[in-house]
């Protein structure tokens, strides 16, 4: 089902397996993969995100090259598909179930560059074989141009001549084309679903009109795997696959077909591979899927036991058994849902029975409930469903029963596990911290661990977990079959007081210190400290933080962060002070004190202007660009070199700080004998 001339690995699915019997193929929902020269079988294991890729049936004569489009065959067990080996030719071929290699027709003969991105499947009746091909050839329409057409090529392969009808593709979106590395048939609906490069998102095909609906599902980003899917196939389920490699892993991908979107992603260590690989599978098989609602339990309470079965055989049954095992001591309390009818058997045991169940083709499940006994010890426990009395001769299968597959291993027809847990030592029982302006949740157990438990808050909530706003002990009692404890859950204020003292003002050219006062009910894992908005230092240790600051008004902020989480912030606001000292008095005498009129600072600063005037206002002394703390350049009481009169002269000056500001200050100066 499928194409590309990609050179990769990839993957995927199956429930049951595929597998060789006989040294032949078997319809039965597994994934096949196609390389140059082999075949191989891809099986996922979900439960821990990987898949694995054993080989599958021995391939004699297989030419080595690309094999693409190709689909596996239910009513024949054969695997169709086309291949470029014999320029110009495009040839249909067979793969047929003891892995020979038959060449069935030639179908094309329009040259290499009429080559393109081919896709194929088989239709859900199984009677025609889909291929998707572009129109016209390489140098006419790039295989770039989102609006090179495509043509559906509908092979009939009950037609001994292999007789050929073709559709040309309508698009739903602004694209004419599309670019789809492979296709598969929805075995539910009949409908094609791939993914197209140029608008990055899944499409639908339906191959009796030849609509391609581009535009309906949300563009996905797929760039981690380059853009293309391969090989896409659907799983006995209806569960859409697709699956590439990137340059380090192999990747397969779960899609919801219902929204167009990832579901899950699958990986393993890239294994290279010739060039050229497609893959198929065959869903219309019998297949039971084995679901265990929650996994893990306590003594006296009840789990859901969901089988789900694809069916999808059209030949007549005889009688047919549905059978469910679990341990002993456990008690089947009841069938919950069961549209199949039949004779049930066995509630109040450990295994039932449905005889005469008449399946419907298509998927559907039988789902129970289930009671783990008083004293059952903590332990890994497992069941198991089978389906007995089948004809599965039209899958080439001769078994008569098929057991039921957990999905979340890579093992086929293995049992479903059950987790019978200590209740008291599996309490999740934590102090819990509270943050300003925020709530937490509350709770004991972790949410796969909650059904059937009875749940009683001391705020009157009956929740498995509860959210609160305040700090505090809260107390639960939890009660389920035969056991009911009681505990206090301690909620602690996280709140954090933080103090980085009041705003105060520095002299310039001063050092300040800030040394905040934190009180914390946790560690501080986190100093952010911050000038006028801008972060200049952030660290788990910086509790202190040193500046001399240049600007007039200085904002410095503190944001901390503690173990829980708990944020909080404190400001402080650095006013610059000029301070300058001025005498009130001199006394120009010569006796060596005191006998000059200067200005002081803390360090030297420029001094623009200095004037002296007597009581009148006229100028007696002025001096311009020179520097405080400078005996040199004051006044020495001497007015053009004559004593000055004793008595009160007044002065005014400039001056100018290396940041730029100005500052004018005046007064009065006394001058004495």
């Amino acid at each position: 089902m499928k194409a590309s001339t990609a050179l990769l690995l990839m993957c995927m699915l199956c429930l049951s397996g595929l597998k060789a019997q006989s040294d032949s193929l078997q319809c039965n929902g597994a994934l096949i993969l196609l390389t140059v020269d082999s075949l191989f079988e891809l099986i996922p294991n979900p439960g821990s995100n990987t898949f694995d890729r054993p080989p599958l049936v021995p391939v004699s004569a297989l030419e080595k090259g690309p094999h693409s489009a190709i689909g596996y065959r239910k009513t024949d067990h054969s695997i169709y598909g086309i291949d470029y080996l014999r320029f110009p030719y495009t040839r249909l071929f067979r793969i047929n179930p003891d892995g020979t290699k038959e060449i069935l027709d030639s179908l094309f003969n329009n040259g290499f560059d009429s080559w393109g991105i081919a896709s194929g499947d088989l239709t859900k009746d199984q009677r025609n074989f889909v291929l998707i091909r572009p129109v016209g050839d390489f140098s006419t329409f790039p295989e770039s141009d989102p609006n090179r057409l495509n043509n559906i090529f509908i092979i009939d392969l009950e037609d001994p001549s292999y007789s050929i009808d073709t559709l040309v593709i309508t698009t739903t979106g602004e694209n004419a084309g599309v670019s789809i590395s492979d296709i598969a048939i929805d075995p539910i609906s009949g409908i094609g679903y791939g993914f197209d490069y140029y608008t990055n998102r899944l499409i639908t095909l339906d191959p009796t009109t030849g609509v391609v609906d581009n535009s309906s599902f949300p563009v996905i980003d797929l760039s981690f795997i380059g853009d293309q899917l391969p090989a896409v196939w659907f799983s006995p389920f209806g569960e859409l696959i697709g699956a590439f490699n990137n340059d380090d892993s192999d990747v397969m991908i779960y899609f919801d077909k219902e929204t167009g979107l990832i579901e899950n992603v699958l990986t393993r260590p890239r294994q290279t591979l010739t060039d050229g690989f497609d893959g198929c599978s065959c869903p219309f098989t019998v297949a039971i899927s084995k679901q265990v609602k929650p996994d893990t339990v306590f003594n006296c309470l009840s789990f859901d036991v969901v089988n789900t079965i694809a069916y999808w055989m059209e030949s007549e049954q005889g009688e047919l058994t549905f059978r469910d095992s679990f341990p002993t001591g456990f008690l089947i309390e009841e069938v919950l849902y069961n549209p199949y009818g039949g004779q049930v058997e066995g509630l109040g045991t450990n295994q039932l029975v449905i005889k005469n169940i008449a399946p419907v083709i298509g998927v559907d499940s039988i789902i129970l409930r289930v009671k783990v006994p008083e004293g059952t010890a903590p332990g890994a426990y497992e069941c198991q469903a089978n389906l007995s009395g089948l004809n599965m001769k039209e899958l080439n299968n001769m078994e008569t029963t098929i057991y039921s597959d957990n999905p979340n291993t890579e093992l086929k027809a293995d049992p479903s596990p059950i987790w019978v847990l200590d209740f008291e030592h599996y309490i999740n029982q934590q102090a819990y911290t509270l943050c300003p302006d925020s709530s937490v949740h509350l709770s004991l157990l972790p949410a796969s661990s909650t059904g059937f438990l009875q749940y009683q808050w001391s705020t009157g909530q009956t929740a498995p977990s509860i959210e609160v706003q305040k700090a505090g002990n809260y107390a639960v009692t939890v009660s389920g079959g035969c056991q009911t404890y009681s505990f206090d859950i301690p909620v602690i204020d996280g709140a954090i007081d933080l103090n980085l003292g009041g705003d105060r003002s520095v002299p310039i050219g001063d050092m300040v210190v800030l040394d905040p006062t934190i009180d914390s009910e946790g560690i501080i894992t986190v100093y952010e400290w911050r000038v006028a908005d801008t972060i200049v230092q952030n660290c788990p240790a910086c509790n202190s933080f040193s500046l001399s600051p240049l600007s007039n008004s200085t904002n410095v902020a503190l944001s901390v962060e503690n173990q829980y989480g708990c944020e909080a912030e404190a400001e402080v606001q650095l006013t610059l002070s000029y301070p300058v000292y001025a005498p009130n008095a001199f006394s120009p005498n010569g006796d060596g004190y005191n006998d000059v009129f200067y200005l002081q600072t803390p360090e030297p600063v420029t001094l623009e202007s200095f004037t002296v005037f007597d009581r009148w206002g006229s100028l007696v002394f002025s001096r311009e660009h020179t520097i405080t703390n400078a005996p040199a350049v004051g006044w020495n009481g001497r007015v053009q070199n004559e004593a000055a009169a004793l008595g009160i002269y007044a002065w005014q000056a400039t001056l100018e700080y290396e940041n730029g500001h100005r500052h004018q200050i005046k007064g009065e100066i006394m001058l004495v004998q």
